[in-house]
């Protein structure tokens, strides 16, 4: 028995050093492209697109009436599960900005859906830099494929979100402890899924590059397990640490968003460069 165990441990040895090299690799590539850089751009860019996506996004679900009665419960779970310690301030803000923009002109509305395309195509480049890709897609095509993103996403995260509602509102979630235990997992699961969802649209369909799906599933897992940890990490450190609050009083809400916008982006970055690295890796091996 114990030179079976032995002989199973000389076995685990040569995946733990496969393991070890590709967490160096990916270390090595995330600082090669620079990616803190190319985070706090990209934080830049969200802090100036992020009224036009909320418009759009609030402007997508408004179109289909099943999603009227369920509006205020989807974008809370959106803003409390994605946004942490000033998530119904952020809401609140956002909410304001988005319902003003209907009072624009053509021009204007012309000018945040440039906005918005705009953040769109910086978030390519970045991830093209990763996927060491030189050719840019053709106008249409960059178009298409932002359009698609900006109102798919919406429309498909409110279609889950819904569709879930309706099944935990069946009777079959509220009769006994286990069912409502039950319920209970997969409503705290459920924000990690739709996290990985997110992540593999974007790993897939923003990089001008061939993408295998189980390569973004894995990039995508990781990038959700590392946005789960910073998000509770950073609620954590916000409500324990005050210091913004003190320093800020009232606007503490702005510095923290930036951080946490940063910090996002950081996570995304990395699960783009582990989504990158396993195709490298799958490539060397052939």
């Amino acid at each position: 028995m114990i030179s079976a165990r032995v002989f199973r441990l000389e076995q685990l040895k040569p995946q733990g050093a496969r393991l070890w090299q590709f967490v160096k690799q990916v270390a090595s590539r995330f600082g090669e492209d620079r990616c803190s850089r190319v985070a706090g751009a990209l934080s830049f860019a969200t802090i100036l697109s992020l009224v036009p996506f909320t418009a759009v996004a609030l402007g997508m679900l408004s179109v289909f009436p099943m999603f009227q009665s369920w509006m205020t419960a989807i974008q809370d779970f959106v803003y409390g599960n994605f946004v942490p310690a000033s998530g119904e301030v952020v809401q609140k803000y956002l909410e304001e900005f988005a319902h003003k923009t209907g009072r624009l002109t053509a021009l204007g509305l012309l000018f945040l859906a440039i906005t918005a395309v705009l953040m769109m195509a910086t978030i390519e480049l970045a991830f093209n830099d990763i996927w060491r890709v030189r050719q840019q897609r053709k106008l249409m095509h960059r178009f298409l494929t932002y359009w698609a993103i900006l109102t798919l996403g919406p429309f498909l995260i409110g279609v889950s979100l819904t569709l879930t509602s309706q099944l935990f509102s069946l009777p079959l979630f509220g009769g006994s402890d286990g069912m409502r235990a039950v319920r209970g997992v997969l409503q705290h699961g459920l924000p990690a899924v739709f996290e990985v969802l997110a992540f593999m649209m974007l790993y897939m369909l923003v990089p001008n590059a061939p993408v295998k799906w189980r390569h973004a599933l894995l990039g995508s897992a990781c990038a959700a397990l590392l946005f789960e940890l910073a998000k509770r990490g950073f609620a954590y450190y916000v409500a324990q640490v005050p210091t913004y609050q003190t320093i800020y009083g009232a606007v503490a809400v702005l510095p923290i968003f930036l951080i946490w916008i940063y910090l996002s982006w950081l996570v995304i970055l990395l699960g783009a460069v582990v989504t990158a690295n396993l195709g490298g890796t799958e490539r060397g091996r052939v």
